[in-house]
């Protein structure tokens, strides 16, 4: 498949952007980098569209995105094809990679989640109910669970997400906000359980 033949318009862009691209690599000309920047900053709104990632308010975008502009053009090379697809690639390449970031930053506060692998299990009968729903403990919460109230129990099969918070009320007469309160000081006490 032959490459298309640009339009004048489209040479004529081609040529202006790298007479920008020039200036900037070679004495660093700040004005050519805006001029640069706010002609193609469709495409980053249109990246910015397309990925949504927690805590990048809109100026936080507009740094970055000028940031990848100032970088792309430092190595471009005209063999690589049009400036505005190389900047588009470096820009989507970028937001692939602040995704990862948050992304791995999340994971590593998923390795501070407690684990409940253990042999004792906690039935869930003790609060008189028919169905026995079981929750595995390691010994290092053993003593915890065994010193619970019967509220705290209500609280602990919401948190563990046994039940929802309105059927652990109706069946078991305890107030909402009562059971939330309790759920919290539970989980407080299981996130930093004693030595």
């Amino acid at each position: 498949m032959e490459p298309r033949e640009l339009s004048p318009q489209e040479v004529q862009a081609q040529i202006e952007d790298l007479a920008l691209v020039k200036l900037i690599k070679i004495d660093g000309n700040e004005d050519a980098l805006v001029r640069l920047y706010n002609k193609y900053h469709w495409i980053l709104l249109n990246v910015k569209r397309r990925s949504y990632i927690r805590m990048m308010s809109d100026e936080d975008w507009e740094q970055e995105g000028m940031l990848v502009c100032y970088e792309a053009a430092l190595c471009y090379d005209e063999a690589r094809g049009s400036w505005r697809s190389f900047y588009r690639v470096k820009l989507l390449n970028w937001s692939k990679t602040l995704l990862r970031r948050t992304l791995c930053a999340r994971r590593v506060g998923n390795q501070r989640a407690i684990s409940y692998d253990g042999d004792e299990v906690l039935k869930e009968t003790c609060l008189g109910c028919e169905q026995a729903c079981e929750i595995p403990l390691s010994t290092s919460y053993e003593k915890i669970i065994g010193s619970l109230t019967q509220r705290e129990l209500a609280g602990l099969l919401v948190f563990t997400g046994a039940y929802e918070l309105h059927e652990v009320c109706q069946r078991y007469g305890y107030k909402p906000e009562s059971v939330l309160k309790t759920k919290s000081a539970l989980r407080k006490r299981l996130l930093n359980p004693p030595e």
